[in-house]
């Protein structure tokens, strides 16, 4: 897809981000499955482990969304945060808005969430400055998709030369 943007034209594919198939996500997610059985030393690995999958992933920890940035109110700064309470089927509406899928294979949703959902609210909505998206999905193209960028990509080309 073609996208002009403030003097700038970009080709972007516009695919799901499916965070289950994030490696580092998923290896949480399946310790997290498992966390009933931990020991509290072994919880307490793990919840250091999802910290530093966190800043790999997102660029803060839940912990750095706890509290409001410097000139917020306190309930201004939890409002953006109020729907992960919701029921899943009304929350899966924000995240289908910006095009993640935070749903395991059965469409239930991850276990995980709870550990990343504030952070990945930050990053969408770029609620704190080093709130980033640290990851790229690893999304194959098909081959009608490549070939559509590669014409659009063509068609941009064509068209700068003549100007």
């Amino acid at each position: 897809m073609l996208v002009f943007g403030r003097g700038r034209h970009y080709i972007i594919n516009m695919q799901k981000i499916v965070l289950r198939e994030v490696p580092r996500i998923a290896a949480i997610e399946q310790r997290l499955l498992g966390a009933e059985k931990l020991m509290s030393d072994e919880l307490e690995a793990l919840q250091a482990d999802v910290d530093a999958a966190s800043i790999e992933l997102f660029g803060i920890t839940q912990q750095d969304t706890l509290w409001p940035p410097k000139g917020q109110s306190y309930d201004e700064w939890m409002l953006h945060f109020e729907f992960l309470e919701w029921e899943y089927d009304e929350e899966a509406a924000f995240w289908d808005a910006f095009g993640i899928d935070v749903a395991d294979a059965d469409g239930e949703p991850l276990e995980c969430l709870s550990e990343f959902g504030r952070q990945l609210v930050c990053v969408l909505k770029r609620l704190l400055p080093e709130a980033r998206l640290r990851f790229r999905p690893e999304v194959p193209l098909t081959d009608e998709q490549i070939q559509a960028d590669a014409e659009a990509w063509g068609r941009f080309l064509l068209a700068s030369r003549r100007t």
